[in-house]
């Protein structure tokens, strides 16, 4: 009596597979956004004394001088503008 047609389109789920894609595209540009944020801020309350490359505090050691962690040579006033540029 009535024939539906079926084809591949229809037959997929794929508002379904396009909604999960999405979802998980925001959840990681959420966890990325939160590290990020998290990362400054930690920069910010140590006075911008942390290493860019490694991480490593540098509150404790010389105002100029190298990361103990990663050997990378650091002072005040460019460790500043590196961490409110990133």
């Amino acid at each position: 009596m009535f024939a539906i047609k079926s084809n591949t389109f229809t037959s997929v789920p794929w508002f379904y597979i396009m909604c999960g894609v999405f979802a998980l595209s925001i959840g990681l540009q959420l966890v990325l956004w939160r590290r990020v944020y998290r990362t400054r801020s930690r920069a910010a309350s140590l006075d911008y004394r942390i290493c860019p490359e490694c991480g490593y505090s540098l509150v404790d050691l010389d105002e100029v001088g190298m990361c103990p962690e990663c050997g990378t040579p650091y002072n005040p006033v460019e460790l500043e503008v590196v961490w409110k540029r990133k």
